[in-house]
């Protein structure tokens, strides 16, 4: 049973548009897993339909329809086949369309794997991450937010269990997630800003992480 989920006002952000393209796709990940908040956002859809409904139409100028054009393509391609091994049961549609092929794990850590996804965001970094069974990640802390759903397996964090479609949200406290023993944790994991590694073999890589963050986001327009 879900028991995490994401801030009333961060889903009533996805369901207005508000929401950047990181937070956007964690709300989407955790909704098709969680009927609960499918329900919450079919209410604020239909909400906003009937407050459109009385708005009147208005022209708008061709500068606006390019500029929607131009959103609409930057959107990740559909993917040509679905994810193949491990990933093809347990990914949710909105994750589907960022595999165009077999994906390749590369290592991210003792015990960590992970699969950099193409967001396509000047603000966050996306990934699947794969914690083993009974191991934990490097004990860390943010100099922004990170966003995790679970997608197989559990984890353990700061004394709350997290399992499938739970969302963790994770600020500045230093924390260290341990999945649990048995089976392979693999979750979403979307951050703002690059990780900080607090152990002393960690401070050493920190230079290379923040490297990775700022090469894995989209320059600015």
């Amino acid at each position: 049973m879900i028991a995490h989920h994401p801030p009333l006002d961060m889903l009533l952000d996805y369901a207005t548009g508000a929401l950047a393209s990181g937070p956007c796709l964690v709300v989407a990940t955790h909704a098709a897993l969680c009927a609960d908040c499918r329900r919450q956002l079919d209410g604020f859809n239909a909400v906003g339909g009937a407050m459109l409904d009385l708005i009147e139409p208005v022209p708008v100028s061709d500068a606006v329809f390019q500029r929607v054009s131009a959103a609409i393509d930057r959107l990740p391609a559909a993917a040509s086949e679905p994810p193949r091994g491990e990933l093809a049961q347990i990914l949710p549609k909105p994750l589907q369309s960022y595999f165009d092929e077999a994906p390749r794990w590369r290592f991210a850590g003792l015990g960590i794997d992970e699969i950099a996804l193409p967001l396509h965001s000047d603000r966050h970094r996306a990934s699947l991450l794969r914690i083993r069974g009974g191991r934990a990640m490097a004990a860390h802390r943010h100099e922004g937010l990170e966003y995790t759903v679970v997608l197989s397996g559990a984890f353990s964090d700061a004394g709350a269990h997290y399992g499938v479609g739970d969302l963790c949200l994770a600020a500045s406290p230093e924390h260290m997630p341990v999945a649990d023993a048995g089976q392979d944790c693999i979750c979403l994991a979307v951050i703002d800003a690059p990780l900080v590694l607090t152990g002393s073999l960690g401070r050493l890589l920190n230079p290379l992480l923040r490297w990775q963050h700022r090469r894995a986001l989209r320059p600015a327009a």
